[in-house]
């Protein structure tokens, strides 16, 4: 059967979450000293907003954008900004997220910091104007009052964004060049447009977005987290596609993820990408992004907070400034003399090494350590033990978990990609899930903590369902595993099988007496001081087994960078 989509109806513009704040096809001034919104900074230039725009796409669909431009005769360029969250009034801000995770300062980004005129991780028109820039918010299909049924990327999203692009680059005011900015959806857009060309991208900066649905959020490790799903994720007058339907319908890769997972060899135009270790949602995405374009120029900032703060600082505004600048205006400034990668390295509990200087991630001069499981002392060790010992947990109950430390005896930074190879079994079972978490403790054993605003960020997690262990070998490395996610192979209970599981990207520094901890659960632990998390969507049953020693060589590999570099 050739695979589908599926679709809900979309709750209407209403609907009191929607922030709808009406339909106004206009041209308005906004004069310069202008106080937008209360709280924000006023306008320090004018700006000429068209309202509700209509663009008709190929396929005669009809998508509203919003259009915020300098007050000028010349020509500029234009940075699209393409995100279901709505193009004004948005069920999801800064406030919204603030006031459900408990965030001080309106999640970094408070109000005097913008014009006002800035939508959920969108840049802020108030700056890009006044630097003579064109700023356009588009609803996609879908979304507010543009036609048809939303979409979550994948080719129909790129292809809306490709025909606007193109429609953006003949208008009169435009200078003919076109880039993408934004952050989460917004980014992650940008990969599937990139990838399909279109004459008057001139290039990207995606800032925290990932590039595969499957694996990197909903799908992650070939577990379906669809509690975690928000059904609705806009406000329009159709149809959205039912994400939490699919999920149910394609719990293996196929051609409806396929379409979902981004060509990122496709990308060639410049890029300017941001990553952060701490996104749950974007973090692996952006690092395979950066490494896998085929771009010739393309940098990479990996910054030490969280996104959102991160994209409307004046610093990071002026840097992306310069990029645009070089590539949109032509303009010969030094932005070519920019480090290819700028590398963040976290400290939980001391000071950061914040935008040291690199050429490539993951760095070259990694030496790749293996740390053996030992059961017996509850240990990471170099050598491994001679002696095999066996350990179970109760995966079920949302409270059991084993875990192993390793002491550093000398100031050590591990920076890259961590991999897991296990022995394990379920004891009752014919499959299992299994959750692993790097966390880093203080000489006491008090885990510490990078403050990403959402999340608490101690190290780095991964994830697998058992049955979906089949790697491809072609794609995999010694550090990363690439599992296939077609083909189930169920378990024999109590029969032990190896699990190649690999974590996320991070960069952290262990200072000597501090510790690197090991957990192993049967639901994602989070290694805080009460370190519980709802068992979610998993599958698991009864007693998983853990092995290590003699036959059963189970161990980390930690990428370790050599200290006269750090």
């Amino acid at each position: 059967m050739k695979n589908r989509k599926f679709f809900t109806k979309t709750p209407p513009l209403s609907h009191p979450l929607a922030n709808f704040n009406g339909f106004y096809p206009s041209t308005t001034l906004l004069k310069k000293g202008d106080v937008h919104t209360a709280g924000h900074k006023s306008l320090e230039c004018d700006i000429v907003f068209e309202r509700d725009v209509l663009v008709e796409l190929r396929d005669k669909i009809k998508v509203r954008i919003d259009v915020f431009r300098p007050n000028t005769d010349e020509k500029v360029p234009v940075i699209l900004c393409s995100s279901i969250f709505g193009k004004n009034g948005s069920y999801i801000t800064y406030d919204f997220v603030a006031e459900r995770c408990g965030s001080a300062n309106r999640c970094n980004v408070p109000r005097k910091m913008t014009s006002g005129l800035d939508a959920f991780e969108c840049p802020d028109p108030g700056f890009w104007c006044l630097n003579n820039y064109a700023i356009v918010y588009m609803d996609p299909r879908g979304v507010g009052m543009s036609e048809g049924d939303a979409h979550y990327f994948g080719t129909q999203d790129a292809t809306d964004n490709y025909d606007v692009i193109e429609w953006l680059a003949k208008q009169e005011w435009c200078n003919g060049k076109v880039a993408m900015g934004g952050n989460s959806w917004l980014g992650i857009t940008q990969w599937y447009t990139a990838a399909l060309s279109p004459p008057h991208l001139t290039c990207i900066a995606p800032w925290e977005g990932h590039g595969n649905m499957y694996v990197d959020e909903y799908m992650r490790g070939g577990i379906p987290h669809i509690s975690i799903v928000r059904v609705n994720m806009c406000y329009g007058n159709n149809h959205m596609e039912d994400l939490p339907a699919a999920m149910k319908a394609y719990p293996l890769m196929n051609d409806y993820w396929e379409d979902k997972a981004a060509d990122f060899e496709k990308i060639t135009v410049p890029a300017y990408v941001v990553a952060s270790y701490t996104s749950q949602v974007h973090a692996r995405g952006t690092f395979d992004g950066f490494r896998r374009i085929s771009s010739k120029e393309k940098w990479l900032r990996v910054h030490n907070n969280q996104e959102w703060g991160d994209l409307h600082r004046p610093e990071n505004e002026e840097d992306l400034l310069k990029f645009f600048d070089f590539y949109l205006k032509e303009i010969p400034n030094d932005w070519a003399k920019t480090s290819r990668v700028r590398l963040s390295v976290l400290n939980p509990g001391h000071q950061d090494i914040v935008y040291r200087n690199e050429e490539t991630f993951p760095l070259e001069r990694q030496n790749l350590k293996k740390m053996y499981l030992d059961i017996d002392k509850m240990s990471l060790n170099e050598v491994k033990p001679e002696v095999s010992a066996t350990k179970s947990y109760i995966s079920d109950d949302g409270q059991d978990t084993l875990s192993f430390t390793y002491i550093f005896n000398e100031r050590t930074e591990i920076t890259g990609y961590i991999k897991l190879h296990i022995w394990a079994a379920a004891k009752e079972h014919y499959d299992m899930d299994i959750y692993g978490k790097i966390s880093k403790k203080n000489s006491n054993g008090k885990y510490l903590f990078n403050d990403a605003v959402t999340y608490q960020y101690g190290g780095p997690n991964t994830m697998l369902r058992a049955s979906l262990r089949e790697l491809d070998r072609e794609k995999s490395s010694i550090c990363e595993p690439v599992h296939t996610f077609t083909k189930p192979q169920l378990l024999n209970p109590g029969i032990p099988i190896i699990l190649e599981m690999g974590f996320w990207p991070t960069s952290l520094l262990f200072e000597a007496g501090e510790q690197l901890e090991l957990t192993i659960a049967g639901f994602d632990y989070k290694g805080l001081d009460s370190p519980r998390d709802s068992i979610r969507d998993n599958g698991n049953i009864g007693e998983h087994i853990i092995y290590s020693g003699d036959e059963y060589d189970s161990h980390l590999i930690l990428p370790v960078i050599p200290p006269n570099n750090s």
